[in-house]
């Protein structure tokens, strides 16, 4: 029986995303959306370090189930419960995680689940998969996203990147990663690049870390770049099963 609910449930997750993968109107999201991201603080190793990161809230379309939220792997601390994320003051605790797999960077991503649901006025923020919807074809045209972020420890204005052509590194999967020329600061790992699909800002992926390498050799440290993690089939099976798991 519960098998049964559980393929219903993700027939039904599924579909309602249908309205955002069935187009391919991407555009530049430059407007000010300071309300869609939430503070992830967890206790490092040793005991007494705080990690600090940043997540983007999902939009799931259902109020009935607690919030959840894709931040970056490495923001973790080793139990679940020793994590909270913040949004203006509300706390809420983890209650249930998956983590990207293997040692590569293109697993450096998770999909919590959340103690509750914070107020009603975050923005929650629909998913766009990069693989069922031709993402790279918005890449290599130069499609600008934005990188939300936090500014002196408050929610500041969003930061327009470019991807550079060809910019796929450092991935055992090819199409999971892309360099940006945002800088990307302590901090701000897990903070959700966007477009817009259909008019709704929409998360495309999630910064992950920096690198030097946008020149080309020998000075290519010279370029800082930001390092994104796509959002794939992979990272959205992950949010269709934390969905399903609450409904269940």
């Amino acid at each position: 029986m519960i098998a049964r609910i559980s393929t219903l449930t993700l027939a039904f997750i599924i579909c309602s995303m249908q309205d955002i993968h069935a187009s391919l109107e991407i555009d530049a999201f430059t407007a000010d959306y300071p309300a869609a991201v939430a503070q992830l603080t967890c206790i490092g190793h040793p005991p007494n370090v705080r990690i600090v990161s940043l997540g983007g809230v999902i939009n799931t379309q259902l109020d009935s189930i607690p919030d959840i939220a894709l931040v970056a792997a490495h923001g973790l601390g080793r139990n679940a419960d020793q994590c909270v994320m913040s949004f203006q003051g509300h706390k809420l605790g983890v209650s249930r995680i998956q983590k990207g797999q293997g040692g590569d960077v293109d697993g450096d991503w998770a999909v919590l689940t959340l103690n509750g649901r914070f107020p009603k006025h975050i923005r929650r923020l629909g998913w766009f998969s990069d693989v069922a919807n031709n993402w790279e074809s918005f890449a290599i045209k130069g499609g600008r996203v934005s990188l939300l972020k936090f500014a002196n420890g408050e929610i500041g204005k969003s930061c327009d990147i470019r991807i550079p052509r060809g910019g796929m590194k450092d991935s055992s999967d090819g199409n999971a990663l892309i360099l940006s020329d945002c800088l990307s600061l302590p901090g701000m790992s897990g903070a959700p690049a966007i477009v817009e699909v259909n008019g709704l800002p929409t998360i495309i992926g999630l910064s992950i870390g920096t690198r030097y390498d946008l020149t080309p050799p020998p000075l290519e440290w010279r370029s800082r770049a930001n390092l994104i993690r796509l959002v794939d089939t992979v990272v959205e099976d992950a949010i269709v099963r934390a969905i399903a798991l609450e409904l269940i």
